[in-house]
């Protein structure tokens, strides 16, 4: 029996946030909650680091997970968002992962100017 190859690959967006880690954090979780990703919570350490795996409905990805970081700048803060995942069954994959990189920068960029 073959054993399959695992291709996993790594992707983030990051963006700063004019506002204290601290204020910023519930932020960043909610939008992991917000309904679109069912997720289940690999690793939490208040404020700084959250690490989870993620799934949504109708995504063509077997594997995916997520960690968001947040540095503390003192008044305000860098935010990192980044997606691992494995592209099989298809190519298709690739095009999934660069879509919600694409979501995932525009709901950081959302944050910046919530806090703006």
């Amino acid at each position: 029996m073959a054993v399959k190859k695992v291709r996993y690959q790594s992707r983030s967006v990051e963006h700063h946030v004019a506002a204290p880690r601290t204020d910023v954090w519930p932020a960043v979780t909610a939008l992991l909650g917000n309904g679109h990703w069912s997720v289940q919570d690999l690793s939490v350490e208040p404020p700084w680091r959250m690490a989870v795996e993620l799934s949504r409905h109708n995504i063509d990805l077997v594997f995916l997970q997520s960690t968001v970081l947040i540095r503390d700048d003192g008044d305000s803060c860098h935010v990192a968002w980044a997606l691992v995942f494995d592209p099989e069954p298809s190519q298709a994959g690739m095009a999934v992962a660069e879509r919600l990189l694409d979501e995932m920068r525009a709901e950081l960029q959302g944050l910046a100017k919530q806090f703006g």
